[in-house]
């Protein structure tokens, strides 16, 4: 029972990461917080010392594994399913769009999550091949995008052969090249429990985005009989937080069956080696690690400065500052967390997401409003962020101080800029969702 219950609480987690993903913050940025949720619920219902000790380096490898599938675009590969009409009606293309880009998303996740299953031990890699895989990355998605997803000309209607949008720009082909990547690396290196643990994911994102995409269809279109399913309280339901709930429900419960059936072999096997090491490797050591962890963020910063010098990027092409900041954000704190860094991991794990939903208020959310109830909130935001990266240089955080960040932050962050009139009944229905979810969430780390 006490397992069944683990599993469906982690299910309830990438649920609700998943859900809010698509209410604060899209793209890889709201990612990072499903990976997150699945990474640390694994740790501490692992039964390990080892892994509850350092659940954020898994939170880390969650969170980081999961970005990458953020920068694919899926809206118009939705609407082939979700629109009858003649003109755009292409089930064929959507449900084919959305297999091949849940299977890539979610495989990578699970890949990232495996190797680090793996890595922690000392066992199955060494540093500098890691090094050289994730530092990588970006020409694998750069090549992966040059393959599949050109030529791409929207103003001239030009389109790659194999396109499962309308007008967007895809990178599905720079996730295959790195999920191939990612897969060939960890069976050159015998490690055969990421290479399953990716498998499930591409499971997963794959059928999982089937039963989300019909639930959607199911609730947003009338049945034959010209009526809703929801009847007169079609209104108060979000066809589309609904597909999010369904999807990060789904591939949280293929996830955490996959980690239970297996905690007592592979996983046993990976923290035995760990245990007679001492414990998990940290190849940078303690100073090393620090170092590297504030580098990272202070390239990260850098990064932000397409945001404050409105003129300097209008002088530099867009796709440059993307590159820059995928490399900065999710691939170099990537190598430290591989290596053992606890502090980038706890950086990554925490302080990140904190940013990144402060980010989000403070450049664009806050356009919503002005004059004194933006410059208030704008500074409440970005205090926030600064007493987590403060906080965080000098303690080291519980999971209690980490679920309240990842739900109730995140909730004001996606409530302090909206105005009344955006409250209709099915936004009122998805807050009441996203608090019961996170009482509960609440409720399991501070009393299990």
């Amino acid at each position: 029972m006490k397992t069944l219950f683990f599993i469906i609480t982690i299910s309830i987690a990438v649920s609700y990461g998943w859900g809010m993903r698509g209410m604060i913050i899209g793209g890889e940025r709201g990612a990072v917080l499903p990976g997150a949720l699945l990474g640390m619920f694994l740790a501490l219902f692992s039964g390990s010392e080892l892994l509850a000790q350092n659940f954020f380096i898994f939170a880390a490898a969650g969170a980081l594994g999961m970005a990458y599938g953020g920068f694919e675009p899926y809206a118009d590969t939705m609407s082939f399913i979700l629109f009858h009409d003649k003109e755009r009606s292409n089930p064929k293309k959507g449900y084919s769009g959305l297999i091949l880009k849940g299977a890539l998303w979610f495989g990578i996740c699970g890949s990232v999550l495996g190797m680090s299953f793996s890595a922690v031990s000392g066992a199955y890699y060494k540093p500098i091949s890691l090094i050289i895989l994730i530092a990588l990355i970006p020409a694998m998605q750069g090549i992966g995008v040059l393959l599949f997803n050109k030529p791409f000309k929207k103003d001239e209607k030009i389109f790659p052969k194999i396109y499962f949008s309308i007008k967007s720009r895809e990178e599905w082909g720079g996730n295959l090249i790195m999920l191939i990547c990612f897969l060939v690396f960890t069976l050159a290196h015998g490690d055969f429990y990421a290479v399953l643990f990716s498998l499930v994911g591409i499971f997963g994102g794959a059928i999982g985005w089937c039963i989300a995409i019909k639930m959607y269809d199911f609730q947003v279109n009338p049945m034959k009989n010209g009526k809703y399913f929801f009847g007169k309280y079609h209104s108060w339901i979000d066809g589309w937080k609904i597909m999010e709930y369904a999807l990060g429900a789904f591939t949280g419960l293929c996830f955490a069956i996959f980690f239970f059936a297996t905690k007592d072999t592979m996983l046993a096997q990976r923290l035995s080696i760990a245990e007679a090491n001492g414990g998990f490797w940290n190849v940078m050591g303690d100073r090393g690690s620090l170092v590297f962890a504030y580098v990272t963020v202070a390239v990260i910063f850098l990064t932000a400065i397409q945001y404050i010098d409105t003129k300097l990027i209008k002088s530099i092409p867009v796709r440059f500052f993307e590159l820059t900041e995928r490399a900065a954000m999710f691939a170099l704190p990537m190598i430290g967390v591989m290596l053992g860094n606890t502090k980038m991991s706890e950086l990554v794990a925490f302080f990140m997401i904190v940013c990144f939903a402060s980010e989000k208020v403070i450049f664009e959310r806050s356009s919503n409003i002005s004059g004194t109830r933006k410059a208030l909130t704008n500074t409440v935001f970005a205090l926030a962020a600064v007493a987590a990266l403060v906080i965080q240089i000098f303690v080291r955080l519980t999971p209690v101080a980490y679920i309240p960040m990842y739900c109730y932050y995140y909730l004001i962050a996606e409530n302090s800029t909206s105005h009344k009139n955006e409250y209709g009944p099915s936004r009122i229905v998805v807050n009441v969702w996203f608090i019961i979810q996170s009482l509960y969430l609440t409720a399991v780390i501070l009393f299990v």
